[in-house]
Protein backbone atom coordinates (compact mmCIF):
# COMPACT_ATOMS: atom_id res chain seq x y z
CA UNK A 1 0.00 0.00 0.00
CA UNK A 2 2.69 2.46 -0.93
CA UNK A 3 0.08 4.89 -2.25
CA UNK A 4 -1.51 4.98 1.17
CA UNK A 5 1.86 5.71 2.78
CA UNK A 6 2.65 8.39 0.19
CA UNK A 7 -0.78 9.98 0.69
CA UNK A 8 -0.28 10.11 4.44
CA UNK A 9 3.29 11.39 4.40
CA UNK A 10 2.75 14.03 1.71
CA UNK A 11 -0.14 15.46 3.72
CA UNK A 12 1.82 15.19 6.98
CA UNK A 13 -0.87 13.04 8.58
CA UNK A 14 -0.23 10.65 11.43
CA UNK A 15 -1.05 6.97 11.25
CA UNK A 16 -3.40 7.57 14.15
CA UNK A 17 -5.46 10.18 12.28
CA UNK A 18 -5.65 8.16 9.05
CA UNK A 19 -6.50 4.94 10.86
CA UNK A 20 -9.27 6.74 12.73
CA UNK A 21 -10.67 8.08 9.46
CA UNK A 22 -10.62 4.58 7.95
CA UNK A 23 -12.07 2.97 11.07
CA UNK A 24 -9.10 0.65 11.67
CA UNK A 25 -6.37 0.37 14.29
CA UNK A 26 -3.04 2.12 13.91
CA UNK A 27 -1.12 -1.19 13.93
CA UNK A 28 -3.30 -2.51 11.11
CA UNK A 29 -2.67 0.65 9.08
CA UNK A 30 1.05 0.13 9.61
CA UNK A 31 0.74 -3.43 8.31
CA UNK A 32 -1.15 -2.21 5.25
CA UNK A 33 1.52 0.40 4.54
CA UNK A 34 4.35 -2.13 4.79
CA UNK A 35 2.53 -4.84 2.84
CA UNK A 36 2.39 -7.23 5.78
CA UNK A 37 -1.41 -7.34 5.39
CA UNK A 38 -3.69 -6.90 2.40
CA UNK A 39 -6.93 -4.95 2.67
CA UNK A 40 -10.33 -6.49 2.13
CA UNK A 41 -12.26 -5.26 -0.89
CA UNK A 42 -14.32 -3.02 1.38
CA UNK A 43 -11.19 -1.55 2.98
CA UNK A 44 -9.56 -1.13 -0.43
CA UNK A 45 -12.59 0.91 -1.53
CA UNK A 46 -12.38 3.10 1.61
CA UNK A 47 -8.68 3.72 1.03
CA UNK A 48 -9.25 4.55 -2.63
CA UNK A 49 -12.01 7.00 -1.71
CA UNK A 50 -9.76 8.65 0.90
CA UNK A 51 -6.84 9.01 -1.51
CA UNK A 52 -8.93 10.32 -4.41
CA UNK A 53 -10.73 12.75 -2.15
Amino acid sequence: MNKLYEYRVLRRLSQKSVSKELGISQPFLSMLETGAKKPSREMFDKIEKLIKG
